[in-house]
């Protein structure tokens, strides 16, 4: 961790596909969330956000990275290419740009996170799954 910026640095198993995820809270102030889907199961994703903070994606070129969408297709779930790595996700339309780092990914150095909250987003309308993304997910600093 950069301690002045308080920045959270991640990348696919590879490093092909990166996130930056900054915040003024420490991980163990983090609300963890494990989405239930076979997507994220499969991932092991473990999802953390701060609508205060910051967040950003890169990669090392655009061959690196896939954007996969499920269902209303309203964010890009950000997978490697090379080693199948996922990062997190962005909603890139006119109701915001936000996105959500998979903390699974990011590099905590042993820190502790609370257990994560299992949730089930499957009953959602579309215009609800936008709008809880919009208000609970991080502001876009770079994406993808």
């Amino acid at each position: 961790m950069n301690t002045e910026s308080g920045s959270w640095l991640g990348a696919c198993p590879c490093g092909a596909l990166g996130v930056r995820y900054t915040t003024a809270l420490p991980p163990e102030l983090w609300l963890p969330r494990r989405c239930l889907c076979d997507f994220c199961t499969a991932h092991g994703a473990v999802y953390v956000s701060d609508p205060e903070g910051r967040i950003a994606f890169a990669a090392l070129d655009d061959d690196a990275f896939a954007r996969v969408r499920f269902a209303y297709a309203t964010a890009e779930f950000l997978v490697c290419r090379r080693c199948s790595g996922f990062v997190g996700a962005q909603l890139v339309a006119r109701y915001g740009e936000v996105g959500i780092a998979n903390a699974a990914r990011l590099r905590l150095h042993e820190r502790p996170l609370r257990d994560a909250v299992r949730v089930d987003f499957g009953d959602e309308a579309k215009a609800q799954r936008i709008a809880r993304r919009t208000a609970t997910w991080t502001p876009l600093e770079a994406r993808l």
